[in-house]
This record gives structure tokens, sequence and C-alpha cells, in this order.
């Protein structure tokens, strides 16, 4: 995708670099890139900003803009039709749309397969179940989002606060989807910060014995499987759609270093001045799915809770519960 955008003549010096042949006594030239190149971290958004902008020049419909403009990151598009016709209209106008800028999409995948049914064979993705897009690993089979265990995880070793962190991290999840489970090992992580511990300091006895049970329990990570449509229901059937929101906090998550307390001052007015009295309401704690996120939850218990996952009952009785 970057090799298909030009950079400004004016643009090139400072995207020179030096190059030698092979043999110590081949003379040392220097080039210019002329198009966009791979490393630099303005790359991506000049990607972007290249394809949308021909999206705004080219597109006649404004929905087909609005595709390329909020569904598009990068080279990777992610979107989704109420039925296989309209999936396969999207599919020929964003390709026309793109090809005539001087693009291409390929590695369509799609939960109907007849959604592609006119699109070449070597446009379209493998066979593979896992499909992964923005991170996230699809499997579009069952549309449903899945995690992967994180490679080369040592139950066994007494692991440092580095190794800490650089594992807790490799667990991606964007959503928040296991946010129970990821922030016992952040609440980990900040006992060591308390205690002073250092980088490559190991970890102490009480808390080592907790990080290897969180790290026994990455493998139960693929048996998570989050839906990956938000609503079930075609949009123009919906009589109406309501946000619900959900809060609770311990002493861990809710101590604030005082120069952040006129931020969060300022945050709770403008919340409170967009919201009316009478929608806030006090939810006890066997009906807060918050309640999960402030305590920690094992991963097989997080995976069981229809709490979590789906919220109170009461959510779908009548407006006046």
């Amino acid at each position: 995708m970057y090799l298909q955008i030009g950079l400004r003549p004016e643009d090139r010096d400072v995207c020179r670099f030096l190059w030698q042949e092979a043999g110590a006594e081949a003379p040392v030239k220097t080039y210019r890139l002329t198009r966009v190149g791979f490393g630099l971290a303005c790359s991506p958004f000049l990607a972007m900003q290249v394809v949308r902008q021909h999206a705004r020049q080219c597109g006649e419909i404004d929905t087909l803009i609005d595709r390329v403009v909020t569904d598009m990151y990068v080279d990777d598009l992610a979107t989704s039709c109420d039925d296989s016709g309209e999936a396969r209209n999207l599919v020929k106008k964003l390709s026309d749309l793109v090809r005539s800028g001087g693009f291409s999409l390929k590695k369509w995948a799609s939960t109907d397969v007849s959604a592609l049914h006119d699109l070449p064979e070597e446009d379209q993705s493998g066979e593979g179940r896992l499909w992964k897009t923005l991170g996230l690993f699809w499997n579009r089979c069952s549309d449903h989002l899945t995690f992967v265990i994180p490679p080369a995880v040592e139950l066994s070793r007494c692991d440092t606060k580095r190794q800490l962190v650089s594992l807790a991290a490799r667990v991606f999840d964007p959503l928040g989807c296991l946010a129970p489970f990821t922030d016992r090992a952040k609440q980990l992580f900040q006992a060591l910060w308390l205690r002073g511990i250092d980088w490559d300091d190991c970890l102490p006895a009480d808390i080592d014995v907790m990080w290897r049970r969180w790290k026994e329990e990455l493998d139960q990570l693929p048996t998570i499987r989050v839906p990956r449509a938000l609503l079930s229901t075609p949009r123009e059937q919906l009589q109406r759609v309501e946000l619900h929101v959900f809060g609770d906090a311990t002493e861990t998550a809710y101590e604030l270093d005082p120069g952040w307390k006129p931020f969060v001052s300022n945050r709770v007015q403008e919340i409170l001045g967009l919201t009316e009295p009478h929608q806030w309401r006090h939810c006890p704690t066997s009906d807060n799915p918050a309640d999960q996120l402030s305590r920690g939850c094992a991963l097989d218990r997080l995976r069981e809770d229809q709490l979590w996952w789906n919220g109170p009952a009461w959510l779908k009785d009548s407006a006046e519960r």
C-alpha cells in the first residue's frame, strides 16, 4: 500500500539513505525514496489520509465514503452489513473505488461465504478459522472474537517486575472483555511499585504465588468467545437503543495523587452537567458487573459469568425498575 503513494519532490530529500553493493571496495551511493517508506512514523497516517481523501473526491455515495473514513485503519477494513446482497454490493463498490486510486483490496473474509461469490479466489482469504483483524482474533465460522495464548510462557520461572509487565501486555484486549482478569496483573504491578521493587528484581514470594496462578490461567484464553456482533438485530428493526454504564471502585483504584484531583473533579462536573439526577441509581453489588472488574476474577469463572457478559437481568424489564 505504501509504495502506491508518491512523495512530493520537495519532501524526498528528507528520505535519503545510503547504499553499498556487496564488496568492501564498492562505492557508497546516496538514494532517496520517491514513495512512502516502510518504518517511518508518518507512513500509516499518510496512507490513511490519502485513501480517505481519494474516497471523498471519487465517492458518489455518502455511505460508501463513510465506510472508508470510519471503518478502515491503514490497510485493514472491518465493516458489516445486514444481508449478503448488501455485502456483495459493498464489496464491488469499495473494490472499484480503491482500484481507481491505484490500490487493491485483498484477503476478503466474511461469515457469509455467498457475500464473496463475485470475487476471484485470489482476492479471498485462506480457509483458516481464526482471522486476525486490528489485533483481534476473529473466528469467522462462528462469528466470535477470541483470544490466543501468548507464546513462550514459562510457568516455573521466577519472574521479575519487567517480565511481569511484558507478559501482561501481550494479552491484547482493547475492548476490555478480559478486564477482570487482566486487571489482576495490573494490581500486582501496582503492588510492586508500592514496595519499591526494581525492574530486574525477582518478585516477592507472596506476589510470585499470585502471579504464577495468573500465568497458569492463560491456557484458558481460547475458551473465551465473545460475539462479534454487538447487535444481533438489523438496525432498522430496532425500536430503542439504551446505554447503561456501571461503575465501582476499590482502594487500589480509587486513591488518587493530589495532582489528579482537580482533573477528576472537572470531569465529574462535566458528566453531571450532561446527565440528569434521575438517571443515576445505586446498584447493589450482586447486580453490578463493574464489581468483577474492581475485585478481579479467574478466567474460568469469568467465562461463565452471565452478569459480566449480559448485565443484570432487570435491564430487560420496564424502565421503571
